[in-house]
């Protein structure tokens, strides 16, 4: 049984736009701001802290859908709490409701499953 210490109890996101000096591009895109999104999870006395560059749409995501998978899981369980978290967010937003382990491009791009991924 999990202690209520060990459980997740809460999950905060937030999103803060960071302003570059001077526009950036990469040839298909430009900006003048970054966002990155940050999630805080909170078991007892003990907080952690991850985050991303992404949209305040991750945000949404997270607040929605991921946390509420989480939330009074074990937090030693990191594959239970992933395998959560990818069954509630598997129809909103994979397409066509593919599992993210076996993302539909991967059968397109013509290479072995691992090596589409970058590993040998």
């Amino acid at each position: 049984m999990v202690g209520q210490t060990d459980q997740v109890q809460r999950v905060d996101v937030a999103t803060y736009s960071v302003p570059t000096s001077a526009p950036e591009a990469d040839g298909t895109f430009t900006w003048d701001a970054t966002t990155v999104v940050a999630v805080t999870v909170t078991t007892g006395a003990v907080r952690g802290l991850g985050w991303t560059y992404g949209t305040r749409a991750a945000a949404t995501v997270i607040r929605d859908l991921l946390a509420p998978a989480v939330t009074s899981r074990d937090v030693h369980d990191v594959p239970g709490c992933f395998e959560a978290m990818r069954r509630a967010a598997r129809n909103a937003i994979v397409p066509g409701g593919s599992p993210p382990r076996s993302p539909q491009w991967m059968w397109r791009c013509g290479t072995p499953k691992r090596s589409c991924w970058g590993h040998r």
